[in-house]
């Protein structure tokens, strides 16, 4: 998608969608609150238009500061707009990538607003289409290739599969990770129509 599809989002626009405190369903952004869900509902808008502007954003805070959450509500933006994209979550381990799937379960019960059949399914309060945990870059390959899922979920060790086995020190290991890796991305750019 390109930066000029994304649009501006301010924090007041993102609490009509999302709730930050998911004890409040009728929690709203206001400038003069200072209360973590404040900061979050400005932390998306902040991701969202530095993404517009620069096509790359970064989150990063302390753990316990709703950066998942955070992520979420981009992911759910970007949804409304563009109901086909496709998001791939890298995790740091299995259990991390299993708190994602837990975590994008509770976004859509506790935190999205609207049962709009894009984020939540209209007759549940779950997510309208269920993540793809993906162990290998084989596995994500052939996942985006059924063209079902919208959220795919793997570890950063997918990437070590890269190069499997025992080379001698001759063989140009980088290289060969690096070939691998250049035909996962041809099979998964063919599979989302380039």
């Amino acid at each position: 998608m390109t930066s000029k599809r994304w649009g501006a989002l301010t924090p007041e626009i993102v609490s009509t969608l999302v709730t930050f405190d998911r004890e409040r369903k009728n929690w709203q952004y206001s400038k003069s609150d200072h209360s973590m869900p404040a900061r979050q509902a400005e932390g998306v808008a902040g991701l969202w238009n530095k993404l517009a502007m620069y096509d790359v954003a970064l989150l990063a805070d302390e753990v316990g500061t709703g950066k998942t959450l955070q992520a979420l509500s981009v992911m759910a933006m970007l949804w409304r707009q563009k109901p086909d994209a496709k998001v791939l979550v890298m995790a740091p381990n299995r259990d991390i990538c299993r708190h994602w799937v837990t975590q994008f379960e509770i976004f859509a019960k506790k935190h999205y607003r609207q049962a709009d059949g894009v984020v939540r399914r209209p007759e549940a309060e779950e997510p309208a289409h269920q993540p793809e945990l993906c162990w290998s870059l084989e596995d994500l390959a052939a996942a985006v290739k059924t063209n079902e899922a919208k959220l795919f979920i793997t570890t950063i060790y997918s990437l070590s599969s890269l190069v499997r086995g025992e080379y001698d020190e001759k063989e140009d290991k980088l290289g060969k990770a690096a070939d691998v890796a250049a035909s996962v991305h041809r099979r998964i750019k063919r599979a989302l129509d380039g």
